[in-house]
């Protein structure tokens, strides 16, 4: 019986306007095969305006899976660091494109 192994490419890009302070993305691992799971994180540091929203995509299943968030406050200095953490489950071979958000 020969096994066949599909390969889903996924690219991020990202221009919002949810967030006041700098916004970083993750994606792991880069490339995969249909049924593999990819995790995608936001990280905002600094203040989170609105709710972001990752746009549906052909071909993906996204998950939300969860939300953290770190504050502190040292000698007077403010700071906060949310994490959005997505799940992305490619349902069928390709390329893919998460448009801006």
């Amino acid at each position: 019986m020969k096994k066949s192994f599909y390969t889903a490419y996924i690219l991020f890009l990202t221009t919002t306007k949810a967030y006041s302070g700098i916004l970083s993305t993750q994606l792991t691992p880069k490339q995969g095969r249909v049924g593999d799971s990819f995790r995608l994180n936001i990280t905002i540091e600094g203040e989170l305006n609105s709710k972001i929203n990752i746009p549906d995509i052909d071909g993906i299943v996204i998950t939300n899976s969860g939300t953290s968030t770190n504050v502190s406050w040292i000698n007077g200095d403010y700071s906060k660091t949310t994490t959005l953490t997505y799940g992305l489950y490619p349902n069928k071979k390709g390329t893919y494109e998460i448009p801006p958000i």
